[in-house]
This record gives structure tokens, sequence and C-alpha cells, in this order.
């Protein structure tokens, strides 16, 4: 930014004059830590025109257009050319620091509470810099696009005779990568830039000349290289002022700048960025006595702090009291607020879409920390995430999507955190679930049929990469099949012929079906089994032992009796974990009425039995759609012997005596042998109302996710249709700690569904289905088929309401 100072600061701080050339020193780097303890009073054989005379001073206002009061609080001595910006919710002020790096002059930092009533103190680290290129005169923007841009003074690598503006970008304030030139005068050296955009976006430079005290001014649309535009001095009162800090407002800029005689701070305002008008305001002046500032004041940089006041940092002349007992240095850092941002996935229809999962944490870095820790709270849950001492960021994951959260951060200096600094409280927001499509275009005709001839009863199998046969890796459907003339339906297999990669859409969107030789096939109409007459919806279950036997899959499915009622059943596979053949004579497909009788081939299993069945709930009439979930993300393998956060949903159908009615969801939990409906007092089942087709899924540890339909939401429903509509998708969580045991998922431990968060669904071009096509989604199952949450996809049933459904297949596109 320009200063209050000739070209002689500039030669003394490069080892350059405009004249000639000295080779400096090789441009050093620093660690980019805020141990730094700065040096107090003025550095020997120095003087007013350079930084080691200089002290950085406080001053405070209401407005940005007021006049400034003191707040007799020195920053730190040996430094000049200041430079602030509102970062992470705390003043970063940048400067020139005496002899900061091997003996030379250059840029450093302080990060301010949010009060900037404390500091620290921190080096920067500079990668890329070119050979005897030095960084003075600090000149810092927030970036377009995130982080931070200096600019700063140096020698012209493509002409070291002159001196020109340079510039570096970073993410975090202390470490930067040099990226070039930003500004060569056409005819002369320029130094001290100060930058700032319009209202318009358009960017401006202005740059003091050197050997003058004219201000050239030059602009951009980029904020990188800047085309030079005009120079002139720049007139108050008829006195030339050194322009020094760019304040955006709302109707343009305020440019704060020192002189005559670095005895006064006034301002110009411009809308424009090329037609400046003096402020009649003296922001400060110069006061002969005044404590701990001796003969001038200068460089004004200028921010507005988070409770809306306006903060200065100005250069004073160092006296004689170099004393710290004498002057008031605020030195001892009291941690500011967090920053808190969402986390950018990937952009859909223009808009970058933050993550429905993590947040991310920004915080000032401490000295002397062990490691910090960034937790988000919402509904009583927490989630915690930790890093080293020297981080200054965390991303907290496994949240809530489209949940407002409250984080808080601490500096923990010992391993337990008995001593800690704790950072002022943020909020934000996680994103919406995003789900995309896979195929082209817009419409039914642009997705891809899973396998070719998928209609409805899907679910999605797991497959793991060490399961030894050859289909580990694999996902697998027990889907329902398009059936032709004269064949009867049933439940079938099809294979995803490769292990599944994430950037190989085809090894989880293209399926082989075997439908002719695998799975079940409902018996003739005429000949119905007492437990099957008709082979609906599924879902095959890796397990692990003790179940008798070697591991394989256990095929849970919904069953029409012979007596009209439906049930939940199931038949382990004969093929182990391959989980294709479920008949245990020579034949590898169930489908004769003998083949579901008791003691024959195919012979099910009753999981959830009706109030008419011997040991059935006396309160269910039907037992349909349900969802097996268990810990996936420990195992990929049901661990059958284990009870921990083993439960099924079941949609089912209620006696009268318990007085509801509607679409209704059970909830029953693995014993180690059973399944056990949880009931209520009256003896009923503990029910998610108004749901359907419910879809849970592990998400680690004690936390599970759960997609639903919502029919009570009829916007959308084509009349007359015969197909079932679903609503809007909902999704709601579980946690085994809301009840205090989190070994444990009880039916307290989730909120209900109905209410949970929205979910967005799109078509392959990023349109978003409508309410008709989102709502006959059907027989959907979510999984993470590598095990990995950043992976996720949804295995889901289409149709419009007249076309014939068919299976296809989503992505998460904001993990």
């Amino acid at each position: 930014m320009p200063r209050a100072r000739a070209q002689m600061m500039l030669q003394t701080t490069l080892l350059l004059s405009i004249t000639g050339f000295s080779l400096p020193l090789a441009a050093a780097t620093h660690g980019g830590d805020c141990t730094r303890v700065p040096p107090t009073g003025a550095a020997a054989g120095t003087n007013f025109t350079m930084p080691g005379s200089i002290r950085l001073r406080l001053a405070r206002a209401g407005d940005h257009g007021a006049p400034f009061v003191r707040a007799d609080l020195t920053v730190l001595d040996q430094a000049a050319t200041a430079s602030m910006v509102l970062f992470g919710g705390v003043p970063y002020l940048y400067y020139t620091a005496h002899q900061i790096a091997a003996g030379q002059d250059g840029a450093a930092l302080s990060i301010g509470t949010a009060n900037g009533n404390s500091w620290q103190h921190c080096l920067l680290s500079f990668s890329g810099l070119p050979s005897g290129v030095r960084t003075v005169d600090p000149d810092v923007i927030l970036r377009p696009g995130g982080g931070l841009r200096m600019y700063f003074t140096s020698n012209l690598v493509s002409n070291p005779a002159r001196f020109g503006i340079h510039y570096a970008d970073s993410t975090d304030g202390l470490n930067w990568t040099y990226v070039g030139e930003a500004f060569l005068h056409p005819s002369h050296s320029v130094l001290d830039s100060t930058t700032a955009m319009t209202t318009d976006g358009t960017w401006h430079q202005y740059v003091l000349d050197a050997g003058s005290i004219a201000m050239s001014h030059a602009s951009s649309a980029t904020a990188s290289t800047f085309t030079f535009v005009d120079e002139s001095q720049r007139l108050i009162d008829g006195q030339a002022y050194k322009l020094a800090q760019a304040f955006s407002t709302a109707t343009g800029l305020r440019i704060y700048a020192g002189g005559p005689g670095n005895q006064q701070i006034r301002s110009f305002t411009t809308s424009d960025g090329v037609t400046l008008a003096a402020s009649p305001t003296i922001h400060l002046s110069f006061v002969s006595g005044q404590p701990h500032e001796s003969t001038l004041i200068k460089d004004p940089a200028v921010v507005q702090l988070g409770d809306g006041s306006y903060l200065m940092a100005y250069s004073a002349g160092i006296g004689n009291d170099s004393a710290p007992a004498t002057t008031v240095f605020a030195n001892s850092f009291e941690p500011g607020p967090t920053v808190v941002e969402t986390v950018p996935t990937e952009t859909v229809n223009g808009q970058l879409l933050a993550s429905s999962s993590k947040l991310r944490v920004r915080f000032p870095a401490l000295s002397g920390i062990d490691h910090v820790e960034a937790t988000a709270s919402a509904g009583g849950i927490s989630e915690t995430a930790t890093g080293l001492g020297t981080a200054t960021e965390l991303i907290i994951p496994l949240l809530e999507a489209d949940r407002e959260y409250s984080l808080t951060a601490r500096a923990c200096r010992t391993a337990d955190c008995s001593v800690a600094e704790t950072y002022t409280a943020s909020t934000a927001r996680t994103g919406k679930e995003h789900w995309r499509l896979v195929g082209t275009g817009h419409d039914y005709a642009g997705l891809i049929n899973l396998a070719g001839d998928s209609n409805a009863r899907l679910g999605a199998t797991r497959i793991g990469a060490d399961s030894g046969l050859a289909n580990a890796g694999h996902v697998q459907l027990y889907y329902g099949a398009r059936i032709s003339p004269g064949t009867r339906p049933g439940l079938f297999v099809a294979d995803s012929n490769s292990a599944v990669t994430l950037g190989a859409p085809s090894s989880w969107s293209s399926f082989t079906s075997l439908v002719s030789t695998t799975g079940l096939r409902s018996p003739p109409t005429a000949t119905p089994a007492p437990l099957v007459a008709e082979v609906n919806t599924g879902q095959g279950v890796p397990f692990a032992p003790p179940f008798p036997g070697n591991a394989g899959i256990r095929l849970f499915f919904e069953a029409r009796g012979a007596d009209g009622r439906t049930r939940v059943l199931s038949i382990d596979s004969q093929d182990g974990l391959l989980g294709r053949d479920f008949h245990s004579g020579a034949a590898t497909q169930c489908s004769a009425q003998a083949d579901y009788q008791t003691g024959g081939p195919c012979a099910p299993r009753l999981e959830i039995g009706v109030q008419t069945d011997a040991g059935g709930h006396p309160k269910i009439r039907d037992a349909r759609q349900m969802r097996v979930t268990y810990p996936l993300q420990d195992d990929w393998r049901w661990q059958t012997g284990s009870t921990t956060k083993n439960f099924m949903v079941i949609t089912v159908d209620l006696d009268a005596s318990c007085g509801v009615s509607g679409k209704l969801h059970a909830y029953a939990r693995w014993n180690g042998s059973n399944w056990v409906v949880e009931n209520q007092a009256n003896g009923c089942p503990k029910l998610f109302t108004d749901v359907q087709a419910c879809s849970p899924m592990h998400l680690g540890g004690d936390r599970y996710k759960m997609y639903c339909g919502v029919p009570s939401i009829t916007t959308g429903a084509v009349p007359g249709s015969p197909l079932p509509f679903l609503g809007p998708k909902r999704l709601a969580y579980g946690y085994g700690r809301r009840s205090g045991n989190s070994d444990e998922l009880e039916f307290e431990d989730w909120t209900q569904p109905n209410v949970g968060a929205d979910v967005v669904f799109l078509w392959p071009d990023d349109t978003q289905l409508n309410d008709t096509q989102e709502g006959y989604i059907d027989d959907f199952h979510f999984l993470p088929p590598a095990g990995n949450l950043d992976f996720q996809l949804a295995y889901v049933t289409l149709t419009d309401g007249t076309i014939l459904p068919f299976g296809a297949v989503a992505k998460l596109v904001n993990p």
C-alpha cells in the first residue's frame, strides 16, 4: 500500500536503488508459525523512513467516515506499511518488519483477537520466489474464490533495475505461493500498492511513483495483472496525500491516506475508482507529547470488526519509550472466533453444492498446543474432529444433511485437554443431499435399466473384496424381472460383472441378469405353498457364522401365503457368499410348490409372523416390504452372533385394536436368533408413521441414516394410476448414544423420518426431478458399495405413474 516515505525506505529494504542494482541475499522463507516475539524500541542505526524506527498503534471508530480515537495500544515495534484484512472473523495485520529475514526487511503478520485487544505475531513462508525478489510493503486482499492475495514491492524479474508490484496467494494467511508480477509502470519504478474492488467488480490498484509524491492508478478485471490508467498527485486542501489502504463500502471505496508531512490521516471516496473526492474529516492527527508516538503518524490500515466497529492500525515514530513498562503492548493472545465454512463438492446448475455431511472450521494458530479439537453439535448429538497442534483448520465429517450446527473449537495445551484455549463459537448448515441418476439427458429414455430387464422389487447387496469368490467386490441385485406371458414373477439375481470402482460407472450401473437360473420364482397359482403363493420384494444379506454351516447370503423376502396374508420370510444360499442358488437339491432356482413346502428344498424360515401364525405378532395383520440393517461399515457381513445395532424396518398393517392406519413401519431388533418387534405398552408395535419403503444405512459407529417416502404428500400423483406413489423422500438419523447405549440402536434412537431432511434427485443433466418423478421412486436401497462414505449409491425403481417401472442407479453428488 502507498505509504508516507520516499524511495530511501525501499533502498534499505531491498538493497536496491533507483539508479543502480545491488544483488541482495537469496530470498528467504520462514516457518509460517506464530511463535515470534518481536523486539521493542527502535532498532539501532534506523530512522523514521525505515521500519526499525516505526511502531504500529491502534485507533477505533464507530463509522469508517468518522474521526478515530486512539486505543492507547501498540501492536508491535519495528514494523511499518500496514495492511489489514478480516480473515476468519479476526484481523490479520500484515506489515514490513525490520530485518525479519536473513538480516533483511520483509513481510510478517500479527493476528488479533476479534476485538483487536490482543495479538500474536507470526512469521510467513513464501515458496517459489524468484532469486532476488523480496516481500516488502504487503498489500493484502481477500482473493476472489477464497483465500488471500498479497501484493508486494520488489525489483522486477524482467527488469531488475526497476521496481514493481508482485503478488502471491495463500489459503491460510501464513503460507504463500509466488504467482508473478502484477503491475509494471510503463516508464518508471513504482512501489507500495493498495488494492480494492469497486461495486462494478473492477479491481483498482494505486501505487506510489518512486522519486515523487504522485500516485499511479491501474485496473484489472481479475485482480491478477493490472493495466495503467493514469497518475497524479492526490490532493486535499491543495496538499498531496499518499494513499494507504482502500476500504470497500456499499457505494464504492474509501481510501485512507497520510499527509502532509505525516501529520494527518484523512481519506478519499470514489464510486468508480477513477474520480477521488476528498473527505472533509480528519480521522487522526499527530499530537505533540502523545505518549508512545514521536514525530509522525502515517500508513493507516482499517477493517470493520465483527461487532460493526472499525479498527485502524497506523504507523507512529518510536521515541525514547522503548521499555515495555511504559508502552502498553497488546501481546498476550486471546483466542479469536472460529470461521466455519461448508465443504464444496460439485457444481450443479452453476451452484457449488455444499457437502451434505461435512463442515470446515478454521481458527488462528497458537503456540504451545498439543492438539486442536472442533465439535459440531445439533439436536443433542455432537461430532468431534481432532488435529495436530499446528493445524489451523479441521473438517468435521459424519454430520446430518441440511442441518444447522453450532460449532466450537479449542486448542489443547495438554493431551487430556485439561488446559485449553477456547475459540468463539460459530454456526453453519450442511447442504441437502443431491442424488444424480446415471445416464444422459432428463427423461427415462436416457437412463440405464440396471439389468436390461429390471422391473421392481429391487434390493442391492455389497459383496466384500475379500469374499474369495467370483463376485468379490461386486454389487449383487436381488430384483424383480420383467416377465413375459406364461412366466411367473419372483426375486432373481443380477451381477455387476466386475469389482466396483468409483471411476468406472459401468462397474456399478451395468448388471448381467441371471433370471433363468437363480433366486426364487413364485409357484404356480393353482398350487400355492402355505407360506409362499407369491414372491415379492426382498434383500440379500451376507452373513458370517455362527449360523449353521458356512457363511452365505440370507435372502429376506416378502411373500403372500395361501391364506392371503403377507409375511417376511428368509432362505439361506447353498453356494455360500456367491448367493445365487437357494435350492438345496440339484436345481438352482426355487419355483415349484413342493420346493416351498415344509421339508422342501426351499422351505423358508418365518422371520416376521402375523397374528394367525404360531408365535406371530398378535397385532400385525400383514408384514411386507422390509430392510435389514447391520454395522456394514464395520464388516460387510452380518455378524449373526452379535446383537449390536442389528435391526429391521417392516411395512405393516395392524389390527384395528391398535387404532392406527395408513403407511406404517414397525421396528424389530435381532436377539441373536430371532427378530423381536419392539412394542408399545398396549402390545402394538412402535411405529414410524406416514412413511413407506424406508431404507436405512450404516454410517459408522452408532450412526445410521434412513430414507423414506412420505405418501401423505400426494402432490404429483397421477389420478387413476395403479402404481404406488410414495411422495417426496425424507432423511432421518439414528444414534445409539441418544438413549444412552451406543451398542444398541433402539426405536427411540431415531427421529421421525416423515419430518426429516429433504432429499433432492437430479436427472443426469442436473435437471431436478419434479414431484411426480420423485414421488414414484420406490423400492430404493442406499449403500456405499466399496465401504467409502464419499462414494454412495442409491439403487431405485423408477416410473412416472404410467410407464412400466424399472431399476436405475443414482450417485450422491455431495457426500
